[in-house]
């Protein structure tokens, strides 16, 4: 019986501590707060959760491209709302593939989103 008691205090104190990692992890992100030349900053912003059909790609490096840069001056017809974290092109590693997707985790991956 006391065994089964430290065994169980034990995992949910694993998942408490999983729980406040989660929540305060930070990644730095080029975020579009306002249209306009002043209105691009690079901050800090909380990783993302996997949706169920997504994967999570660590990213090791990225650029602003064409798009990013439109999206700053204008987005004239397309519609995202602001704040808005830009970035379509990067390269890195899977850490939380999507179930039943092609990735693994460490898979190195290049990303060009085709959304826009």
């Amino acid at each position: 019986m006391s065994d089964w008691s430290e065994s169980n205090a034990l995992k949910k104190s694993h998942e408490c501590v999983r729980a406040v990692r989660a929540k305060d992890i930070m990644m730095k992100a080029a975020i579009l707060q306002a249209r306009g030349e002043n209105g691009l900053v690079i901050s800090d912003a909380p990783e993302p959760e996997r949706r169920a059909d997504e994967s999570i790609m660590r990213v090791h490096a990225s650029s602003l491209n064409r798009v990013d840069l439109y999206m700053r001056d204008s987005g004239l017809g397309i519609t995202h709302d602001l704040p808005l974290i830009l970035g379509v092109d990067g390269v890195g590693e899977i850490v939380d593939p999507a179930p039943g997707s092609q990735f693994t985790s460490g898979d190195r991956v290049a990303l060009f989103s085709t959304l826009f």
